[in-house]
């Protein structure tokens, strides 16, 4: 499998496609990335403060409100919001 964190910054939608298409759902969760700027970053500068970086984490990572939150206030790709939809079922948790 090609190395996710190789793939540019710009494509994490289209490669995120391309892995659940061809290596299948279970490996793509534990490779999906998500960009955040942390909690209230947004809020605080929109992200341009020192305080605030974007960082990419695993989206298996991220902690169920998180997860929660990515779903209900976010344009995701379908294909994120089936890696996370199954994140959160697999934590035995209803999807938002």
């Amino acid at each position: 499998m090609s190395n996710f964190h190789d793939y540019s910054v710009a494509r994490f939608g289209e490669y995120t496609q391309y892995i659940v298409g061809v290596v299948g759902l279970e490996q793509a969760k534990q490779v999906a990335m998500w960009g955040t700027y942390g909690k209230g970053g947004i809020e605080h500068c929109n992200g341009a403060c020192d305080e605030h970086p974007l960082r990419y984490k695993r989206l298996i990572d991220c902690d169920d409100e998180h997860l929660q939150a990515i779903l209900k206030t976010q344009s995701v790709q379908n294909s994120y919001a089936v890696i996370i939809g199954s994140i959160l079922a697999d934590r035995g948790l209803n999807v938002p």
